[in-house]
């Protein structure tokens, strides 16, 4: 009798085998998930980086738009910082902006700037005087509201600008002749009260004066000669005067050439405007742009070379 013998194969499983499926899975799944994090952080640091740079960018142009509006206001024809006195109110890009403050120091704020007219601007002007040098300070906002102040998060850019004047420049005031004087458009003038280089006598009014009214100066009527005209003066007898005028000139009487735009005498006192020179001109004139209706007298001109 044969006896066979049967040899079984026996494999024996290491117990801690099946958790090893698990944790090849867990290893594989961390590693897609941190590539999904790094490149979810590099999105999203590109989404920040480019919204803070269209922040800062709307921060620093209105920081700029203050500074262009205080440079414009300290060297326009009616200085807005001066000594003693000055307006409540300034102009910038064509709107009316409240001034606080008083000499040296003024305060303003500009709203409703940049691509969304969200930003803004609060700008303080410091002045001192003997020499003349200012200070400007601007500091924009890419959001806020009329007051400039905002609940949320924003970002600021500061701009400092420091200037001084010049060697003020010698002006000659031309010796004025009431017979030099004519007018057109019912401005009412008296021509000896305009040039008498008394400022408590009535010079003129604009009371009825339509746009397209002129006061002329001719300075060759008395076989004088050609100037070269640099400066005019006006002096109001109250402030808010409305009257804005070009100063033209001629040689002929007849053909008008413009020498500097936006006179407007609106502050109490001697207001003043200057302009590059444009040669010697026989004939010179005041041409009033708008209609400015009732209001204020000018007791004075002056014209300078």
């Amino acid at each position: 009798m044969k006896i066979k013998k049967v040899q079984k194969n026996i494999r024996l499983i290491p117990r801690n085998s099946k958790g090893f499926a698990l944790l090849f899975s867990i290893l594989l799944s961390s590693i897609i998930l941190s590539i999904a994090l790094g490149v979810g952080n590099i999105a999203f640091r590109e989404i920040q980086f480019g919204t803070s740079a269209k922040n800062t960018n709307e921060a620093f142009f209105a920081a700029d738009t203050g500074v262009e509006c205080a440079l414009y206001n300290d060297n326009s024809v009616v200085n807005s910082f001066p000594e003693s006195g000055g307006p409540s109110s300034i102009t910038c890009g064509g709107s009316s902006i409240s001034l606080s403050g008083t000499s040296p120091s003024w305060n303003f704020i500009i709203s409703g700037l940049g691509a969304s007219n969200q930003s803004c601007a609060k700008v303080s002007v410091v002045k001192t005087f003997s020499p003349d040098s200012t200070q400007i300070i601007s500091k924009g906002y890419n959001v806020g509201d009329s007051n400039c102040n905002s609940t949320i998060n924003r970002t600021e850019r500061e701009l400092v600008v420091n200037s001084v004047s010049m060697a003020p420049v010698s002006y000659t005031k031309i010796v004025l002749h009431e017979d030099m004087l004519s007018q057109s458009g019912a401005i009412s003038m008296s021509s000896a009260g305009t040039v008498d280089g008394n400022t408590s006598t009535f010079g003129f009014d604009t009371d009825g004066a339509p746009s397209g009214s002129w006061l002329k100066i001719d300075l060759g009527f008395l076989g004088g000669p050609s100037e070269s005209v640099l400066r005019a003066r006006l002096y109001s007898f109250t402030a808010n005067y409305s009257g804005n005028y070009t100063i033209q000139y001629s040689d002929n009487n007849s053909t008008w050439s413009n020498a500097i735009t936006g006179f407007i005498p609106s502050l109490l006192g001697w207001n003043e405007i200057v302009w590059d020179s444009v040669g010697s001109h026989r004939y010179w004139r005041l041409y009033l742009t708008n209609t400015p209706g009732p209001g204020p007298d000018i007791y004075e001109l002056e014209l300078y070379k």
